[in-house]
Order: structure tokens, then sequence, then C-alpha cells
């Protein structure tokens, strides 16, 4: 199982230029920068038409950005971060360990 960090909710997209905002947000923060670690989830079926014309323009996009550009972002395979004592658990701060939610 993996955590995304933004669902492109290409199965419901209404138009092209939505989609492609919606996936620039999962990757760019609002200054433009880009979030380390995010991993977008996308869907293949029948009602995600646009999704790989909107992740073409993205990565088009990205490959036109100048080396440096903060708003460069890398492409890998999820499959390159899950090895061998990889550890994805987020650091929680010590006074938040010690305080009781209860739900």
């Amino acid at each position: 199982m993996v955590s995304g960090s933004g669902s492109a909710e290409d199965y419901g997209s209404v138009s092209m230029e939505s989609l492609e905002g919606i996936m620039d947000h999962i990757v760019h923060k609002r200054n433009g920068d880009v979030r380390r670690g995010a991993i977008m989830i996308m869907h293949m079926s029948g009602t995600a038409t646009r999704t790989p014309y909107a992740l073409d323009l993205l990565l088009t996009k990205n490959d036109q950005r100048p080396e440096g550009d903060p708003k460069k972002f890398k492409v890998g395979l999820l499959g390159d971060y899950l090895i061998d004592g990889y550890d994805q658990r987020m650091v929680t701060p010590k006074d938040m360990r010690e305080k009781r939610i209860d739900f």
C-alpha cells in the first residue's frame, strides 16, 4: 500500500484545464516550488480519458524548464525508492507523541 500526496481525481475531471491544474497543485506548492516526495495518484479507466494527455502536458512543461529551476521536478519509479531498509514513517515531534487523542 502506498499513500499518495494527492489524487488527480481524473476519473471525474470536467475539463483538461481543471485536470492540469489539479496535477500541478499536487506536485507544486502555492509559490511554485516542488513538493518534495509528492506521489500523484492517477487512474486507468474509461472515465479517466484525459489523464494521459494532461500528464503528457505536465511532463513536457517540466522537461522544458532549465536545470536548477525550483519548479522542475524529478520523475521516478516508486520501486526505485522501496528498497531494503527504506522507512517512510514520518517523524512525529515528541510533544505530539505524548498527547493522547480520543476519537
